[in-house]
């Protein structure tokens, strides 16, 4: 049996909790913001083709009732807008609704450090929708798919590397029939993640690793 000090092994676990742990990095309906645009990492805005530049939204429509509350941005008009809708008796989720034209309605998040990122999403019809739905990295496709009668519901789960600056966009479009009316789109989005370890972390953990390796050899060669 291969034998370590108590203080060796909390070293070594203390290395591999820093790289695995993951925790809630970013919540789209928690992190949502009534009063500013951008809002940290968030962005909420619309963009004329999908993965194009990002225009942000100005105007903020307040509207809550009957214990409900719903917040959107928007030009001005009602679409495209990007809010979240907090009902009083159910869970609460984002919204995207495209404009007309082939404006698309994107929710974009930044991220503010190098993590290992794990998102979480997935997207739902609100009304006789007809939409169609993206995650963007950096402005490249992660997933597509429609929205609509057939499948109203879509879900994306990923596990990726990010760095600081880089951008996750949530996106509907207005869909195949060319019409934006009634393409209310339900989402969520999650990312969850562990910061990279730095050089000297790597190093460490790779010398005592090593040192396991090392110790379990000589335990064979004495055998």
């Amino acid at each position: 049996m291969i034998r370590l000090r108590p203080a060796s092994i909390a070293a070594l676990l203390m290395c591999l909790s820093g790289v695995a742990r993951a925790a809630v990095v970013a919540d789209f309906v928690t992190d949502f913001s009534s009063t500013s645009n951008p809002s940290g990492a968030w962005s909420y805005g619309y963009t004329t083709s999908l993965g194009g530049s990002l225009s942000l939204f100005t105007n903020m429509l307040d509207r809550s009732g009957a214990g409900d509350f719903r917040y959107d941005w928007n030009t001005g008009p009602s679409t495209p807008l990007v809010g979240v809708l907090i009902p009083a008796a159910s869970a609460s989720s984002g919204i995207l609704h495209p404009g007309a034209t082939g404006v698309y309605a994107d929710a974009r998040y930044t991220a503010q450090s190098a993590f290992t990122a794990y998102l979480d999403t997935a997207f739902a019809s609100g009304d006789a929708t007809t939409t169609d739905v993206h995650v963007l990295l950096n402005g490249v496709s992660l997933f597509d798919a429609p929205i609509d009668g057939t499948t109203p519901t879509q879900v994306f789960q990923a596990s990726f590397a990010v760095q600081a600056g880089d951008t996750i966009d949530f996106v509907a479009g207005m869909g195949s029939n060319g019409s934006n009316q009634f393409d209310t789109t339900y989402f969520t989005a999650t990312l969850s993640g562990s910061p990279i370890p730095e050089p000297m972390t790597i190093a460490v953990l790779s010398v005592g690793l090593g040192g396991l390796s090392l110790a379990r050899r000589r335990r064979v060669a004495s055998q």
